[in-house]
């Protein structure tokens, strides 16, 4: 599986679990890349403090304090997520 895949797995996961906005889904993407906050701010063409605004709702909607516990947690709802989908898909075949 390509980087990019993996990724959007990631942040599909994190938006079914939690109603994020069309920013902070944008700024999630590019935080699981390891992006700087600089370096999302220029990609999206915003303000850094409006990038960091962005990761503070998304800390406190995900209740993570930081950028790798909102990966771990990404990385543990994409299993869950897979592991309930294979369920449905065996119990459909």
């Amino acid at each position: 599986m390509r980087t990019g895949e993996l990724i959007k797995r990631l942040v599909d996961s994190l938006e079914r679990a939690f109603r994020l906005g069309e920013y902070e889904l944008q700024v999630v993407h590019h935080v699981l890349f390891g992006r700087s906050c600089g370096a999302i701010a220029w990609r999206l063409g915003i303000r850094e403090t409006t990038v960091h605004k962005h990761l503070h709702r998304l800390f406190a909607k995900t209740r993570c304090d930081s950028r790798r516990e909102l990966y771990d947690l990404a990385l543990r709802l994409a299993a869950r997520d897979e592991i309930v989908g294979s369920f449905g898909r065996t119990a459909a075949a």
